[in-house]
């Protein structure tokens, strides 16, 4: 049988019932009994990894909020494999036992309960094992303890190891869960060389070549995500995964690059490296910040390896050198550093075109001269600060980019740091996305040294410089970056792009074999790393879409640095608007997707409201604000998926440029994450956004009408796949959702 996609218009007339987590009532409240609510206080998850078995152990707190007692089912979802060695819920000093439900068990349960009640909720796990538990009488305000134990044989994907956990069920809770905490300690028997998570922020740590802890935390909210953790044992010097995911077939997909460092590269000598320091030291720096900058300088100097090369240079009006070379990281040349950061004192204007000039003919000279080809691929920072516009020599901004690119003929890295507001931020923008680095801002009551020494902690040890990659019978674009810069110590590099297969068209076998080469300099010489890798251009897993999103979000990222640093073109808006809308993508300038009255089906409208926005973000180039925006774009870039934060009820809490200043959260009412799928509010209906090109008010008559909770309904469910009735489980009561499915036809 053939699959073919339907268009579902689905009506809603019934009464509201709560359901709080997977705590559900006995029996079903009544209008004129208080609704029954439950609240989860804590969750702590320790996950245990041994040769790819996970054992669990959950312990969980509930409480009562209803303000009065009442018999409950407690229901926990389970991975479909695992094997539950122990579950009790204690309640007041008792102990109750708990009965496992298989898969089948559990969707039928599932379907009944929401036959009964009216609630579609537990459909987004109708897949999914559960554990069943019932307690009576739970009183209010007096916590019941959950604890689970369960092992688990852990899926693996070609190289990579997948480790879940779900999350997300507390979002049941009836209020922002108080503290939820995961802490995976894997024991591989290899090296782990990669630990990547496209769901959470983690922090890594590796007690050995063979073991990893993953931790995870957060406080006060409803988490929107499972925890997904992927990892991969290897002996290479460099490790690196490639995953790809195909959303139609026959048509391009998407592929997400890791390279990792091995853990026991901190035992190798590290790649020697050049730095320079370049200090504003004009008129405007007095006082708090020419302190700060000098204790920057002091910590950069001060950390540097034995092998490392490095020039210090102070500007304003003009230019000055400590060494006039690049020098090495000696005792004595370090000592002669300080002393000159010692003697740095403010006055004059800013001069950023010399100065940059004369730090990049530094870097040229010293490689034109050097003896070694080791110093000849070393790689090289330049650390600029300024908190100024240029006023003195050369002011144009294009000339000072035009310039400096010219005369970085090492590829040198170059990191910018705006203090104050006082600065040009497309110039500084733009200098660090052309030369490899980044941009950063400190504002006026910040510590500029804070700011210089997290980022060189990073980069000071780097493992392989100027990497790049090829996948054999494939094609690659739009990489997100589209350079894979330098490795460091800790590090891990994460690349999204575009990819397609150069094989003919008749040729049906989705799994190609092909070759992954990551090249770059390694352990001061080029060095070619070759893997083996296997290509499922038929993979349509719900569980790999977050590359296709992941990747999106950077595509956004970079349009909008495009636009905001070189003005905007008609292909860039087209190429912002169609993405925005068809991921729900919120920024700045397409928050009007949120707004209710704008017709996501009228392109012209979405590209003129674009375009206005547009030319408002090349025009702010000085700042607060600017800086905001910059820095919004900047957070982009995330190494985990776009995954606004979801309310309880499924609105999205996204952040702009005001709310990123006041590290804030704005919810939209009018957007709802369901089941990863992005759904827009527009008159009565809930429409996916794989569907904004349709007029609903036009098109009514391709729909098909299912009533919610009829036999219809129910066959739907029995059809689809789990993550696919993921999407009805967010459809609340008085609501008509317009969405995409898959069904067989009959």
């Amino acid at each position: 049988m053939t699959r073919f996609p339907l268009l579902l218009v689905l009506a809603i007339a019934c009464a509201h019932v709560a359901l709080a987590q997977f705590v559900l009532p006995r029996p079903e409240p009544t209008p004129d009994l208080p609704r029954h609510t439950w609240q989860v206080e804590s969750r702590y998850v320790d996950m245990q990894v041994t040769h790819q078995v996970a054992t669990v152990t959950v312990t969980e707190t509930l409480l009562n909020t209803c303000g009065r007692a009442f018999e409950a089912d407690y229901l926990f979802p389970l991975p479909p494999d695992a094997a539950v060695s122990s579950l009790t819920l204690t309640v007041d000093g008792r102990e109750m036992s708990g009965e496992i439900m298989d898969a089948d068990a559990a969707r039928r349960y599932y379907e009944d309960i929401v036959r009964r009640r009216k609630d579609p909720a537990l459909l987004e796990y109708a897949g999914l094992g559960c554990f069943r538990l019932s307690a009576f009488p739970l009183e209010p305000g007096k916590p019941a303890r959950i604890s689970l134990r369960y092992d688990q044989i852990l899926r693996r994907e070609s190289d990579l190891t997948e480790l879940t956990f779900p999350l997300a069920t507390a979002r049941r809770s009836s209020a922002e869960v108080a503290e939820i905490e995961v802490v995976a300690e894997i024991h591989g028997t290899r090296d782990i060389t990669t630990v990547y998570s496209p769901t959470v922020d983690i922090e890594v740590d590796y007690p050995t070549s063979q073991d990893a802890v993953v931790r995870y935390s957060t406080r006060n909210e409803f988490p929107s995500a499972d925890f997904v953790v992927y990892y991969r044992e290897d002996t290479s010097e460099v490790g690196a995964t490639l995953l790809s995911y195909f959303p139609e077939r026959g048509k391009d997909g998407y592929y997400l690059l890791l390279v990792s460092p091995h853990p026991c590269a901190t035992s190798q000598a590290p790649l020697a490296k050049d730095v320079i320091l370049v200090l504003d030291r004009s008129g405007s720096m007095s006082g708090e910040k020419i302190a700060q900058a000098r204790d920057a300088a002091r910590f950069v100097i001060n950390n540097l390896n034995p092998e490392d090369r490095f020039e210090l240079i102070s500007y304003n009006d003009g230019v000055e050198t400590c060494f006039n070379a690049l020098l090495p990281g000696t005792n004595e040349n370090r000592a002669r550093a300080l002393e000159d950061v010692n003697r740095v004192e403010s006055g004059g204007g800013t001069n950023i075109h010399d100065a940059l000039g004369r730090a990049m003919e530094i870097l040229s000279n010293g490689n034109r001269q050097a003896s070694l080809i080791s110093d000849a691929t070393r790689p090289a920072y330049v650390f600029f600060m300024t908190d100024g516009l240029p006023t003195v020599g050369v002011t144009d901004e294009q000339l000072i980019i035009a310039d400096t690119r010219r005369a970085n003929d090492t590829g040198a890295r170059l990191f910018c740091f705006g203090v104050g507001y006082d600065v040009n931020v497309r110039l500084l923008d733009n200098l660090s996305n052309t030369q490899g680095g980044r941009s950063s801002y400190v504002k006026p009551e910040e510590d500029i040294e804070a700011n210089v020494s997290a980022l060189y902690a990073k980069i000071k040890n780097p493992v392989m410089s100027d990497l790049a990659m090829s996948l054999d019978g494939f094609k690659l674009r739009d990489g997100q970056p589209s350079q894979l810069g330098d490795l460091f110590k800790g590090d891990q590099i994460v690349q999204v792009g575009r990819l397609a297969s150069n094989r003919p068209s008749n040729v049906s076998d989705d799994r190609i074999a092909a070759n992954l080469l990551v090249s770059g300099i390694f352990e001061n010489r080029p060095q070619d790393f070759n893997y083996p890798v296997s290509i499922e251009v038929g993979n349509r897993r719900s569980s790999f879409k977050f590359i296709e999103k992941l990747w999106a979000q950077r595509r956004v990222a970079f349009l909008l640095d495009e636009v905001r640093l070189k003005g905007k073109t008609g292909e860039l808006i087209d190429e912002i608007v169609e993405l925005a809308t068809r991921y729900g993508i919120v920024t700045p300038y397409t928050s009007y997707l949120a707004d209710e009255n704008s017709r996501l089906s009228s392109v012209s409208e979405l590209r003129i409201e674009t375009s206005r926005r547009a030319d408002a973000l090349f025009e702010d180039v000085q700042g607060k604000d600017a800086q905001v925006e910059s820095q919004s774009i900047q957070s982009m870039r995330s190494l985990i998926a776009p995954k606004a934060s979801v309310a309880q009820d499924g609105s999205l809490r996204v952040r702009g440029g005001r709310e990123m200043e006041a590290d804030e959260t704005q919810s939209v009412s009018t957007m709802r994450q369901i089941g990863g799928e992005i759904f827009y509010k527009r008159g009565d209906y809930w429409i996916e956004s794989s569907l904004t090109h349709l007029d609903l008010e036009k098109d009514l008559d391709q729909c098909i009408h299912i009533s919610r909770f009829s036999d219809a309904y129910f066959n739907l469910i029995a059809a689809q796949s789990a993550a696919e009735n993921a999407l009805l489980s967010g459809q609340r009561d008085g609501e008509k959702f317009s969405c995409r499915s898959v069904v067989e036809p009959t």
